[in-house]
């Protein structure tokens, strides 16, 4: 008698792959339960991103939607999921869910209880006894933003584990889906030897064959559906076993090509948002005046969050907007990062120090890839800024074309992925960015041209 565990985690929105990995999935857990075994699919969080255009459309409904259809039976979630869609749109897509969605470490500010739609613990019943599955995802300081309280992980693991200890039934396996990384993985696995297995996610590490760590297995698959993962428990002679697919191993076992229609539907569906009437097209390449890109960018976050100070980097920027009418597709395409405006409050002389930090490295970072933290384009590019000036001839900088003044306040906003990205240190030295929750820097554009250049009128520059 054998319980299969298979599992995915860091989908990324990438359903050009999901087809092939739904069709493995199901067709292994049919063959499973053919012999007479026990099978139970699992995701380890960061299915959900909207730099997909479907998920982007469907708010995330189309992940969930997925993995009913392909049986999924208990998930847990990570930063995409509970950073990038607010509590209430998880609470709607997850309601529709046909499997369990366990995180112990996260807490609605509002209620002071689990999120509405987590639960602390998912118990599964089988002729051999209990699996207990326990759910734990990074908790960024961030999420005070959208309306969580992240609890410590290692703290509200022992509250866990001690939970299921108490049981009338103890489960005979316990299995932790972890989005909190390789390195958080290995150092649970040694102080809580009484989980058997760990199932990874986060930092899209891919443990091929299972990682034995004192008496738990460790197993993760990588990133971007790349590959599927299964484990294997022999209940009778408790023998437990760690393999993975790759992606290219799949397809070729099922004949099925990868497909780009989950692409075509969701571009479709943003084309139908039409939202702006541009009067003038708009460049990626372009730096000042009405044809820039990242001018417009500024001129809606200083409405966004009142502050005239500014900077941002080109490389953002990924396409340009024609003359006419806006979609949302087009903007998706043009900025499909998931990331946030902030604003910073830093006194004169710490503006000056992150000033020279960011002037320091204009070149080397011009054409330096960036990947992760929000960013979904390719090069950082330059940083351009609004009401800052370097004056070459007194070799100072000036805010409003006055010196800056060492002990007055300064008030800028600018993007909550350059605090996070290792360039720029003096941002969380000096100051704790306010995050504006929800909106990413598309949807602020989007209120901005819908506001600047709307439908109904027919404005003409040219």
């Amino acid at each position: 008698m054998k319980l299969h565990i298979l599992h995915t985690n860091d989908l990324h929105g990438h359903l050009e792959k999901w087809d092939v990995l739904a069709e493995s999935i199901q067709k292994r857990r049919s063959d499973i339960e053919r012999r007479g075994d026990f099978c139970l699919v699992c995701d380890v969080g960061d299915a959900i991103d909207t730099v997909h255009p479907l998920i982007e459309a469907s708010q995330g409904s189309v992940i969930v939607d997925l993995f009913n259809k392909a049986n999924y039976d208990v998930v847990t979630i990570g930063n995409n999921e509970g950073l990038n869609l607010s509590k209430m749109q998880l609470n709607k897509i997850y309601s529709k869910a046909h499997f369990s969605v366990v995180c112990a470490n996260l807490i609605d500010r509002t209620t002071n209880r689990l999120a509405a739609y987590a639960v602390e613990n998912q118990i599964f019943d089988f002729p051999f006894g209990q699996i207990a599955f326990l759910g734990l995802t990074a908790p960024y300081y961030t999420y005070k933003y959208n309306g969580y309280m992240p609890l410590d992980i290692f703290r509200t693991l022992s509250q866990q584990l001690r939970l299921l200890s108490t049981r009338s039934i103890k489960p005979v396996k316990i299995i932790l889906l972890s989005h909190l990384g390789y390195q958080n993985d290995r150092i649970i696995a040694q102080h809580f030897p009484e989980i058997n297995l760990i199932l990874g996610g986060h930092t899209h590490h891919l443990i091929e064959n299972g990682e034995k760590v004192y008496r738990s297995l460790l197993s993760a698959c990588g990133r971007f559906g790349e590959y599927l993962g299964e484990v294997i428990f022999d209940i009778e002679t408790g023998e437990v076993n760690a393999s993975t697919q790759s992606y290219t191993t799949l397809q070729s076992n099922i004949n099925h090509l990868s497909s780009d229609h989950y692409q075509k539907t969701g571009e479709s569906l943003l084309k139908k948002h039409v939202f702006a009437k541009l009067p003038v097209s708009i460049y990626s390449s372009e730096i000042k005046g009405r044809h820039s890109f990242v001018q417009h960018a500024f001129k809606a976050i200083q409405l966004e969050t009142g502050c005239q100070l500014a900077f941002m980097s080109t490389g953002l920027f990924l396409n340009d907007l024609p003359k006419g009418l806006l979609s949302m597709n087009q903007l998706h395409v043009a900025l499909p990062h998931s990331i946030r405006a902030m604003t910073l409050e830093l006194k004169g002389w710490q503006l000056e120090e992150l000033l020279e930090e960011i002037e320091k490295q204009q070149i080397a970072l011009e054409n330096k890839p960036i990947f992760g933290n929000g960013f979904r384009g390719k090069f950082f590019g330059k940083m351009i800024f609004k009401g800052i000036v370097y004056d070459q001839s007194s070799k100072q900088w000036l805010i409003n074309d006055k010196p800056i003044n060492t002990n007055q306040i300064y008030h800028l906003a600018s993007l909550d992925h350059y605090a996070y990205i290792p360039f720029f240190p003096s941002i969380m030295k000096y100051s704790r960015p306010n995050i504006i929750f929800p909106k990413f820097l598309r949807h602020i554009l989007k209120d901005y041209f819908e506001g600047q250049f709307p439908l109904n009128e027919g404005v003409n520059y040219d």
